[in-house]
């Protein structure tokens, strides 16, 4: 890793987890005429990767490969610490089900951006539609200034992250 940037190189983690993922994709093309798949930018490589695995089963074995694999690809998120993005192959860079409520408050408070295109918990606000456009737009500014109201909807943001982790 160099700059907090996931290696090129395709380790054996990199290989199972591409793996793992392909098979996820191809098994769910044994129940479904369609699959579509929600995935960071970083990964469109892997779609193609399942589509030409699942182009190569033939009748030399059980599982179809005539489905139609779709992807729909998301912006990458800033990571947390200052991480190009948030990924479980960067260490402290994300908020995940297993983190708790002491990490989840820490990561977000910790979150000092001033740019809200930079700020991963700006960042999560919108895309887990905590608040509607208008008071996303209004959070820009807040942020900016690091005012009360960016503070609270932090907290918030923790609180609701902590909510879920608990249902785990």
């Amino acid at each position: 890793m160099s700059l907090g940037i996931v290696a090129a190189a395709m380790t054996f983690p990199r290989k199972m987890s591409l793996a793992l993922m392909a098979s996820d994709f191809i098994t769910l093309g044994q129940d479904f005429d369609a699959v579509l798949v929600l995935l960071g930018i970083d990964e469109h490589k892997y779609v193609r990767f399942a589509a030409e695995i699942a182009r190569r089963l033939d009748s030399n074995t059980t599982l179809r490969g005539d489905f139609t694999l779709g992807s729909i690809y998301s912006r990458l998120a800033s990571g947390f610490g200052g991480h190009p993005k948030m990924s479980k192959s960067i260490p402290d860079s994300s908020i995940s089900v297993t983190s708790t409520p002491d990490q989840i408050v820490d990561r977000i408070t910790g979150d000092t951006a001033v740019l809200a295109a930079q700020s991963p918990s700006f960042q999560l606000i919108n895309q887990l539609f905590l608040r509607d456009y208008g008071d996303c737009m209004d959070l820009v500014g807040e942020c900016s200034a690091n005012s009360p109201a960016w503070r609270s909807a932090k907290a918030e943001l923790a609180d609701y992250l902590i909510s879920i982790t608990e249902l785990w």
